[in-house]
């Protein structure tokens, strides 16, 4: 009895201690303004998006701090709670709203330095049992297409004389590592009356899902010495949802914050990154080469008149080991255009596409070991996750 009445005290701080965050951060205003945008759209589910600066908030309240950074699942309910009671008593909602049409997701806009960064996809596996958030800071190199997910949905009860039969008892909405079978399912009974539910299917409420897969930073800064090891550079898996999806481009610089999920195929098991927010940020990479040899500063000294013969001979000789000479004359040219181009312009991405893909391969990876950061993804390697 002593450990249930301390748990209830403890749960009363812990809510108390959000109030006093949502109300020094002016988010019931917020919360105000957002609730007039979403009855407009007349929606199942009010959605709220707070954003919360983990290193303030660790100044600020610190116990509060490591809940949400520890266990954001548990902690999104408790906005989720005093959200729906502020909304309750100042009459925002239909009288009729319930609790599970209201969701709270903690956007995090910054994630300070505290011992959960990942440096690799064997660092990803060690928090395959933590269900708080950690960080990755890198390049993405490769991007799926765009499939669609169900983000919410809701459930009634098939006896018209249950109480589960009207109302919006029964809402699923898709949280972080939840599996399209946690949304959508023909199983899940009325807690009324045990009947098995049906689904409202006009309610279903559908998004987007991506895959990129990204490179951090730390293997980008060491990406030469791995290339010539016997290393194998191996990129994180990152699902993006909804908003997420529409600003991410191949080859820019970004750090993700997320939870480690487990999908299981059949015998596959694969681990990612579920992002609760992506932020882009511009890398200091600087690209340098080999020193020159003295028949490339001989060709610079011989072209010096005209513009055009110093990049021409350039790429006749690059990768002469690899093809002959002259040939891929254009792919040449432009994988020595991505080798010295400048930190400060937009990065070059080069799409080859023949018959002839082990030369086309041969040539990349010849051009790869002067690079500090180049990435060459081929078809062969397609994105998974969108099952």
């Amino acid at each position: 009895m002593e450990f249930n009445m301390g748990t209830i005290q403890n749960r009363k701080d812990i809510l108390s201690s959000v109030l006093l965050f949502l109300d020094k951060r002016s988010e019931f205003e917020n919360i105000r303004k957002q609730i007039k945008e979403n009855l407009l759209k007349d929606q199942l589910v009010y959605s709220f998006h707070i954003e919360i600066d983990l290193g303030h908030l660790f100044e600020y309240d610190v116990s509060l701090g490591n809940r949400i950074l520890k266990y954001p699942l548990e902690s999104s309910s408790l906005f989720q709670e005093i959200i729906f009671h502020f909304c309750q008593s100042h009459d925002l909602l239909p009288p009729k709203t319930t609790l599970a049409q209201v969701y709270a997701h903690l956007k995090i806009v910054h994630f300070p330095s505290c011992g959960f960064d990942i440096g690799s996809l064997s660092d990803l596996i060690k928090y395959i049992n933590y269900p708080g958030f950690v960080k990755v800071v890198g390049v993405v190199i490769g991007i799926s297409g765009l499939v669609k997910y169900t983000q919410s949905t809701k459930y009634i009860c098939p006896l018209t004389e249950c109480p589960g039969h009207d109302g919006n008892h029964y809402i699923r909405m898709h949280v972080s590592g939840a599996l399209e079978t946690h949304i959508v399912r023909n199983d899940f009974r009325c807690g009324f009356c045990g009947e098995i539910l049906e689904e409202a299917i006009s309610f279903r409420n559908l998004s987007d899902k991506m895959v990129i897969e990204i490179v951090p930073v730390k293997i980008v800064n060491s990406g030469q010495k791995i290339i010539l090891s016997n290393e194998r550079l191996q990129a994180i898996s990152v699902i993006l949802r909804d908003e997420q999806v529409n600003s991410i481009e191949l080859g820019q610089g970004y750090t993700v914050v997320g939870t480690c999920r487990v999908d299981r195929n059949a015998e596959d098991i694969v681990i990612s990154l579920e992002a609760n927010n992506i932020m882009k940020f511009k890398p200091s990479f600087l690209v340098s080469l080999s020193t020159s040899s003295r028949i490339i500063q001989k060709l610079h000294d011989v072209c010096t008149r005209s513009p055009w013969l110093w990049p021409f001979f350039l790429a006749h000789i690059f990768g002469a080991r690899i093809v002959p000479g002259g040939y891929m004359i254009k792919l040449r040219l432009l994988l020595l255009i991505s080798l010295v181009l400048d930190p400060e312009v937009n990065y070059l991405h080069i799409l080859s596409i023949g018959k002839e893909s082990s030369l086309y391969f041969s040539l990349v990876q010849f051009a790869q070991k002067f690079a500090q950061r180049f990435f060459p993804v081929s078809v062969a390697s397609p994105l998974s996750l969108l099952d």
